[in-house]
């Protein structure tokens, strides 16, 4: 039916707009450490996980942001339902 071709359709665009990089990243993180605002707009509207963590660093897109100090960014995540008391894997937040 044209419901389950729809909702197989978004399932594929969230695998693939989460898709990490070989260094653990996905494109919202880059677009957030590069602070390109309408980028991470965009990849949001399509379903980026906010709260997604690098498999490498473990890395949120807000702590890549933070650590450019792009705090326009950091609020656009947060208002989007990020979590920033996610740890990376030195035991660091957002906040930190």
């Amino acid at each position: 039916s044209a419901v389950s071709t729809t909702m197989d359709s978004q399932m594929e665009l969230d695998d693939y707009i989460n898709q990490q990089d070989l260094n653990g990243w996905n494109a919202l993180m880059h677009a957030s450490w590069k602070g390109h605002l309408e980028v991470c707009r965009y990849l949001l509207s399509l379903g980026a996980n906010v709260n997604a963590r690098s498999e490498t660093t473990g890395w949120t897109a807000c702590i890549a942001a933070a650590s450019e100090g792009y705090l326009h960014i950091c609020q656009l995540l947060c208002f989007r339902g990020l979590d920033p008391r996610i740890l990376d894997n030195t035991g660091l937040s957002a906040l930190e």
